[in-house]
């Protein structure tokens, strides 16, 4: 079961680039959460390509328009 995230206060923030295990590259917000007793990223929006929305982030990168907000 999923543990309840706000994802509103990630609102002000761009999305990150996900890389699913499978390969798909997608835009959405993550979280670190322990999901089943393990620390593990979860995902706003699931993968359109498995439909997983935690244990299967392989990277999730941010882009260079992070450092303006600052």
């Amino acid at each position: 079961m999923l543990p309840e995230i706000d994802w509103g206060a990630f609102d002000r923030y761009p999305k990150q680039e996900i890389e699913c295990r499978d390969g798909t590259i997608y835009m959405s917000h993550a979280k670190l959460a322990v999901v089943e007793g393990r620390l593990t990223l979860v995902t706003q929006e699931a993968c359109p390509g498995c439909g997983a929305r935690f244990g299967h982030v392989r990277a999730a990168r941010s882009g260079p328009e992070w450092n303006e907000l600052k």
